[in-house]
């Protein structure tokens, strides 16, 4: 699993390794249906107006969302997903304004990663059930930066 975000999105994604990418169940192509039949990560976070927020990507980029347990609430995210030899990956993209966040240096937030396999009736969790890990923003690296005391000259443009 990887994170990152800008000032109005955040990023995720996650490698899901497999031995017979061929066995996994995906089914679903339709946005707010029932996962639970498909190989599927749900994300749960808990958002800047500390309602918690649930993400869950089937292995074919289907999508359902809800916040406090409203399944009837439909965020702006967007998804996908890739199919490889012997992973499937998938990406989602939450505007922080869907889940009440400012990206300042600092602010934090709790995130659990689920993980199911259906055709194996498996559960694998980055944070036991219930719990969460802290997921921190931070400020970007001194290379990010722009340089201060740079004047562009003619066509030659500068940049960190």
């Amino acid at each position: 699993m990887r994170a990152c975000y800008n000032n109005t999105t955040l990023y995720i994604s996650c490698t899901c390794h497999k031995q017979d990418v061929s066995a996994f169940r995906a089914k679903a192509g339709k946005r707010n249906v029932d996962l639970r039949e498909d190989d599927h990560v749900e994300l749960r976070l808990t958002g800047g107006d500390g309602k918690l927020y649930a993400f869950i990507v089937s292995a074919t980029g289907a999508l359902r969302d809800s916040r406090d347990g409203d399944v009837s609430w439909n965020s702006s995210a967007k998804t996908g997903k890739q199919v490889f030899k012997h992973a499937w990956g998938m990406e989602i993209a939450i505007p922080l304004a869907d889940i009440r966040l400012k990206p300042t240096p600092g602010t934090r937030i709790e995130l659990n990663v689920i993980r199911r396999r259906m055709h194996a009736n498996e559960t694998s969790m980055l944070a036991p059930e219930g719990k969460f890990v802290a997921l921190k923003f931070a400020r970007p690296p001194a290379w990010l930066e722009p340089i201060k005391d740079v004047r562009p000259r003619g066509a030659i443009r500068y940049s960190a």
